[in-house]
Order: C-alpha cells, then structure tokens, then sequence
C-alpha cells in the first residue's frame, strides 16, 4: 500500500507542474482530453 501511495504521489508531482507551470496551456489540453 505504501508503494502505491508513493507511485500515486509521483504522479500527481508530475502532473501538477505543467499545471502549475501552464495554467493556460493546461485548462486548453484537458479540455481536448475530456
């Protein structure tokens, strides 16, 4: 279970820097996505 909470930090770290980074380029390419 650690291992995987762990993974599923990394992820969201990942995810959240061009989020961060890009706001606007960001909102544009999920929208895409969904």
């Amino acid at each position: 279970m650690d291992f995987f909470l762990c993974v599923l930090g990394m992820v969201m770290i990942v995810e959240g820097i061009p989020y961060f980074a890009f706001p606007d380029k960001m909102k544009v390419w999920v929208r895409k996505v969904i």
